[in-house]
């Protein structure tokens, strides 16, 4: 009987230290992609240009991101990127490796999109600033109204949002429903 007790009491302290790292990597994981948003943000303000964050998906399931100014006068759009009239000024780097604890995407079995509609599930496209992956922000501050969502193997899920024409980058932490 006492092994049982001891076996117990080590799965139940293996299964939190496990929630602890699991929380600790979203954690890390939504203040990585905030902080990218934010810092961009900032630079067009400062700038006075617009500037832009374009995630990009690899063949992996890995994301990176480049950041890119307004060249033109006309906002970061992705036909100037292609063509090269807006310029790449960092990257692209790594925002979230697909073998990593917490990654963009949506869980399995999906979850509640935050907004009140349809259910978002596995094949919902993560990364959604209108009908792109690019976060563009004008010189007042205000940002391509869009979302980033990020999960864990163990079903946790966040989401990182831009409202558009306040500009206000914020965090929400969803439940998982299965």
């Amino acid at each position: 009987m006492d092994g049982t007790i001891a076996a117990s009491v080590g799965t139940s302290s293996i299964r939190s230290i496990w929630a602890i790292v699991r929380s600790a990597t979203m954690r890390g994981a939504v203040v990585r992609v905030q902080s990218l948003l934010v810092t961009t943000q900032e630079e067009a303000i400062a700038m006075q240009k617009n500037r832009a964050v374009k995630f990009i998906r690899d063949d992996n399931g890995g994301w990176s991101y480049a950041v890119y100014t307004d060249g033109d006068g006309d906002g970061v759009l992705n036909v100037d990127i292609a063509k090269g009239v807006d310029p790449l000024v960092e990257g692209p780097n790594i925002l979230a490796d697909p073998q990593s604890m917490a990654i963009i995407g949506i869980p399995a079995d999906g979850l509640p999109d935050p907004d009140g509609g349809a259910r978002l599930t596995a094949e919902t496209a993560p990364v959604q600033f209108n009908r792109s992956t690019l976060c563009s922000f004008s010189p007042d501050g205000s940002g391509t109204p869009g979302s980033i969502y990020l999960r864990t193997a163990g079903g946790d899920a966040a989401v990182v949002r831009c409202s558009g024409e306040t500009g206000r980058i914020s965090v929400l932490h969803l439940n998982h429903w299965g």
